[in-house]
Formats: C-alpha cells, sequence, structure tokens
C-alpha cells in the first residue's frame, strides 16, 4: 500500500494522542470531583460537561467529517446540559432546568437520527426488528416499574414523566445505531459506550430516586461524568471521519450473543408475569399486547434471517460477487467437464497486500470502499464466461474458463496490474495504491485433477505473499508475462 496522502497520514498518527490525553485529563477531574465540597463540586462537574462539548467541536474542526451536522446537535446537548447545571447552582430546580436538561435528549436524539441516516443502509430490516424488540421489552419495564409510579405519585409533575419516556426515545435510536451495520471503529465504540453509560446511569438515578437515597455530588455521578469524558474522546478521535459513512452490506449474520438476547426481551412480558412484584391486573393487557408483538417480531426476524443466510450463501452481500460455495462448486462442475473434452481451466486467487494496515489506518468503511472497487475492476476485466469469487476478507477468486497456462499466467499479471492502477480513492484528499499478491493452477498443465486446484492456486498465493508481494506464482514459482494496455 502505496501513495497514501502524506498530510492525512501524519495527522492520524497524531490526533489518537488527543483524545488519550483528554480522556486522561477527565479521570483525574472525576477523581477530584468526589474529593471536593458541594459548591466546588457542581462546578467542575459543570466544567467536565463543557469541556465535551468543546472537544466535539474541535474534533470536527480538526478530522472534518463529510457531514458535521450530527456532531454538532451532540455538541449543542452538552451545552443545553450544562447550561441547565449553571442554572440549577442559583435557583435550584425549576421548569428551566428543567427544559435545558431535557433539551439534551432531543439533540441527542436528533444527531443520533443523523447518525442512523447516513450509515445504515435502507431496507436492513435487522436493524429495525432487532432494537424494536429491546425497545418493546424495556418499555413494558420501564412503564410498569417506572412511568407509571412516577404518574401515581401526587406530587410527579409532566417534566417528570418526561425524563423516563425521553430514556426510551434516545434507547430506541441509540439501539438503531449501535445494533445496525457499519463499521465497529474506536470512535463508534467510544459513543456508543458514553450511550450506555448514560442510560444506564439515568436507570440508576430513577431507582435511587424513586428509594429517596440519591443526593447530589452521590457516586452517580460518575457515570455521567464518564459518558461526558466518552462523548467528547470519540469526537476527537481520527476515526470519527467514519463513524457516519455509509455501510455497504447489510443483514450482518447474527451471533450467539444477539440471538440470546434477542430471546430474553421475547420473553421479558412472562417473566413479568411470574416474578414476585410482577405487573398487576390493570397492566395485564399491556403485558400480553407486548408478549403478542414480541413473538411476531422475533418470528419475522428468524424468516429474514433464513432469507439473508440463503442468500449470503450464494452472494457475497459487500462486493455482489459470487460466494465461496458457488466457486468450490464451479471448480468442480467445470473441471469435470474440461476432462471429458480435454479442455483446460485455470484457477487464479489473489490476495490484497497489507489491507488490515489499511483498515488501521483510515478505518473499515474504506476498506470496504477498496474491496468494491477491486471487485468492479475484476468485473471489468474478466470474460462473461469467468467466475469472480470473494473467497475471503481480502481474498478473491477468478476461475477462467478454456484457458492454459500462459493464458492464466497472462490473466493473473493483467488482474495484478489492473488492481494496482490507478489509485484507488478512500476520500476527497486520500488516495492509495493498492497491490495484490497472486497464485494459480491450471487443469491439467498443473495437476489432472479438479480438485486440487484451489488448494494449489492457495499454495502458490502464500508463497508469493511470503516472497514480499504484489507478484504472481504458481506451484513451480514466480511467473513473469508482459502485458500491455492494449491488449488488456
Amino acid at each position: 500500500m502505496t501513495g497514501v496522502n502524506s498530510h492525512a497520514s501524519t495527522r492520524a498518527q497524531r490526533m489518537p494522542l488527543l483524545w488519550l490525553l483528554y480522556v486522561s485529563f477527565g479521570v483525574v477531574g472525576i477523581v477530584v470531583y468526589f474529593m471536593l465540597p458541594t459548591r466546588p463540586q457542581s462546578l467542575l462537574y459543570t466544567a467536565i460537561g463543557i469541556s465535551a462539548a468543546l472537544a466535539v467541536v474541535a474534533g470536527v474542526a480538526i478530522h472534518r467529517p463529510a457531514a458535521p451536522l450530527g456532531w454538532f446537535f451532540l455538541a449543542a446537548g452538552q451545552v443545553t446540559y450544562a447550561t441547565g447545571d449553571v442554572i440549577y447552582l442559583f435557583t435550584r430546580e425549576n421548569i428551566v432546568v428543567d427544559l435545558c436538561y431535557l433539551s439534551m435528549y432531543v439533540f441527542m436524539i436528533l444527531a443520533l437520527v443523523q447518525f442512523v441516516r447516513r450509515r445504515i443502509p435502507r431496507g436492513d430490516s435487522a436493524t429495525l426488528i432487532d432494537p424494536a424488540m429491546l425497545v418493546v421489552a424495556a418499555g413494558v419495564v420501564w412503564w410498569v416499574y417506572v412511568i407509571v409510579p412516577l404518574a401515581a405519585d401526587g406530587g410527579a409533575t409532566v417534566m417528570t414523566i418526561a425524563y423516563p419516556v425521553f430514556d426510551l426515545l434516545v434507547l430506541a435510536v441509540a439501539l438503531r445505531l449501535i445494533l445496525g451495520t457499519g463499521a465497529r471503529t474506536t470512535a463508534f465504540r467510544l459513543l456508543a459506550t458514553g450511550l450506555v453509560l448514560t442510560l444506564g446511569t439515568d436507570v440508576a438515578y430513577a431507582v435511587a430516586s424513586a428509594n429517596g437515597t440519591y443526593a447530589d455530588g452521590s457516586w452517580i455521578d460518575a457515570g455521567w461524568l464518564l459518558a461526558y469524558l466518552l462523548l467528547g474522546a470519540s469526537a476527537l478521535h481520527p476515526s470519527m471521519r467514519w463513524l457516519d459513512s455509509r455501510a455497504p452490506a447489510v443483514s450482518p449474520p447474527i451471533g450467539h450473543a444477539r440471538l440470546t438476547l434477542l430471546v430474553t426481551s421475547a420473553l421479558v412480558p412472562a417473566l413479568l408475569l411470574v416474578t414476585p412484584g410482577r405487573a398487576g391486573a390493570e397492566h395485564l393487557p399491556l403485558v400480553v399486547g407486548a408478549a403478542v408483538l414480541l413473538m411476531v417480531l422475533f418470528a419475522t426476524r428468524l424468516v429474514a434471517l433464513t432469507a439473508s443466510e440463503r442468500e449470503r450463501a450464494i452472494v457475497d452481500p459487500l462486493t455482489g460477487l459470487h460466494a465461496l460455495g458457488v466457486f468450490r462448486a464451479n471448480i468442480a462442475l467445470e473441471g469435470e467437464r474440461a476432462l471429458r473434452n480435454r479442455g483446460q481451466l485455470g484457477v487464479i486467487m489473489l490476495e490484497l497486500d497489507h489491507f488490515r494496515l489499511l483498515v488501521e489506518t483510515y478505518g473499515q468503511p474504506a476498506g470496504d470502499r477498496v474491496l468494491c472497487e477491486v471487485a468492479a475492476r475484476l468485473r471489468a476485466l474478466c470474460r462473461p464466461e469467468d467466475l469472480v469469487t470473494r473467497a475471503g476478507p481480502s481474498r478473491f477468486g477468478v476461475l477462467v474458463a478454456e484457458a492454459d497456462a500462459h493464458a492464466t499466467a497472462y490473466y493473473a499479471e493483467a488482474i495484478r496490474e489492473t488492481v494496482a492502477e490507478p489509485k484507488m480513492p478512500l476520500e476527497a484528499d486520500v488516495s492509495v495504491r493498492v497491490t495484490a499478491s497472486i497464485g494459480l493452477a491450471v487443469l491439467n498443465y498443473d495437476t489432472p485433477e479438479p480438485g486440487r486446484l484451489l488448494q494449489l492456486a492457495d499454495d502458490a498465493l502464500r508463497v508469493a505473499l511470503a516472497s514480499g508481494g504484489n507478484r504472481s506464482h504458481n506451484w513451480r514459482g514466480p511467473v513473469h508475462v508482459t502485458t500491455s494496455p492494449a491488449r488488456r
């Protein structure tokens, strides 16, 4: 990987230190917070909240994301919350303070909606159904144990009830972002952890307030303060530029952890009816309705998962190329046909050199763009009768029909040159030259057995990679074939 924009590379190397410094100083500030008396505590709390807003603005100015609006919404939310803190210092609780605090949730929702719209492709049912199930389950618990008791309290106001309602709204959008497709960059993980910490601390605060055990300056405040630091750190990290990059693939495979989470959420209404302190008869229609809705959503998710896995077995969702299983089946089929007709068949395997370094430097969205560009170049170069596949995270394969050893070697070198030139644009100001190592095998030249073609090509590819990359090998050694632009 060469030809990288030097300014972007230098900036990427320098900025991680900035976010680490911010988090380090912030953690020291949190420790000092619990050593101070009440008045200085409040001032430091407000200062940390404002620092998060300043960190977000600084991150936007330094890294220049393509669409900064979501980040500005997050900064605005921090400013309004800090404003509420300042007013609270002088006037204690009043409606203006509540409006400032609730405005933070509004800005947070707007920011998350902006990230979701840019990041997640339309038609990704998994990012709708999964968070919907979790929100329904959380909503039932929140309604029964928080909102209804608050509403029944004679001293409760509309503002008091608004807090848990806004928590649910933030949870809905946050889950859509966290469970959706897209790269899990460092900035994404920092922001997601901050969101989870904010909502978790809100729950702890609600429980403590209901029990009458919360007081200003308690250890619960550490959750909010740490969430502020994570927000600021996510904006200062260089990968914030790619946090809202559109995910090319949809419907990722469901893992055991997510499946367990979905099953648990589907069982929540039943658990409410059998656990001590369960919901009373007045909540039975709501609980039963939630149970039915969760079962419908879960069944829909399983149907969509089955269809997605069936499609994934045929087509790679990122590049649109054939899946590896299709490639293997065609090698066997075309190999037997070539043997019957005394023909020949070539297999070419290529691995992108230093692809992991590219992803670590520029983020997974940039890596996805490179993979899609390589797939497009392979389609444009190869003939209609050839079969192109994505065989691994950064590996591709080409089945070259009716090709002898010389034609296959020529194709391999043409592919290697086509991948390397021209450079691949990653962003408006960054482009890279990507190279590939290639291994090839030909029936009957290298083996008379179709089943050994792929293994021989893979073995030759490993030798090409070990030899320094950006070269073509068969099992005998390096391949040297001269290609020309006119012939390509």
